[in-house]
């Protein structure tokens, strides 16, 4: 697909890193990842953490908290506006509620698909990186980076190719006011469920189907309780690395 875990973790660490604070007012930061350990978002923060501890010869160190740890990933982005956290990655479908704009990128069939245009829109754009980012600042974050964990596919427990296929089809979505829309104008019954709940929903029957890139797909096992792989090519898995405002001017 052209997206390798290498790639992925060279290009958000060292954005991120560029953009870190020149002066330290705190020596413990915890950073809360919304993916499970060993997953892509972990591979990052690892990265990220051994590069500021060594930068800072251990005078900073990193804790970093996987998915469920502090909370849902809303609740850790909303930690990150108060100060209580340093840093947060989430999947940007989980800021539709508090910062309404970032919801463009999950318009269906947004990005390009050739992997390199969508990593160099989402690195360097000055409209996310200027216009977009003002409005995260008026919620008290900062944008360090965004990128992409790949194409998305639906895994559910049976075959979906028509409208008419997803009568009576729980799709769980996250908190995003355009997945439900964009889902329920497909005909689905979209359903807001927290990553780490997502597995336990489609094995109870309480959701039929979730949409991810495959990395997730294999991290989180969905393979058990699901019975398709379908590839609607509809958009990217967009990741947001966020800054808390307090102690961390940049």
């Amino acid at each position: 697909m052209g997206f390798t875990l290498k790639t992925l973790k060279t290009t958000a660490t060292a954005a991120l890193l560029s953009l870190a604070p020149t002066a330290v007012f705190a020596e413990d930061w915890k950073f809360s990842i919304e993916e499970i350990p060993g997953s892509i978002m972990d591979a990052y923060a690892q990265e990220f953490k051994k590069r500021i501890e060594a930068a800072t010869d251990g005078d900073v160190t990193v804790a970093v908290y996987p998915m469920g740890t502090l909370g849902t990933p809303t609740e850790t982005v909303e930690q990150a506006a108060d100060g209580i956290i340093q840093f947060t990655n989430v999947s940007i479908g989980n800021l539709g509620t508090i910062v309404p704009e970032s919801q463009v990128f999950l318009l269906p069939y947004l990005l390009p698909s050739d992997p390199a245009t969508s990593s160099k829109i989402l690195s360097s754009s000055d409209t996310i990186y200027g216009d977009l980012n003002a409005e995260f600042q008026k919620r008290g974050l900062e944008v360090l980076t965004m990128y992409s964990e790949g194409p998305q596919v639906w895994t559910t427990n049976r075959e979906i190719r028509t409208p008419e296929d997803f009568d009576n089809f729980k799709m769980r979505v996250m908190v995003s006011p355009i997945l439900q829309g964009t889902y329920k104008n497909m005909g689905a019954s979209p359903t807001p469920v927290p990553f780490g709940e997502v597995f336990g929903a489609l094995q109870l029957g309480a959701v039929d189907g979730q949409v991810n890139p495959i990395p997730s797909f294999e991290e989180i096992k969905f393979y058990e309780v699901i019975s398709h792989l379908i590839w609607a090519g509809e958009q990217e898995l967009v990741i947001t690395g966020l800054q808390a405002p307090s102690g961390l001017p940049l």
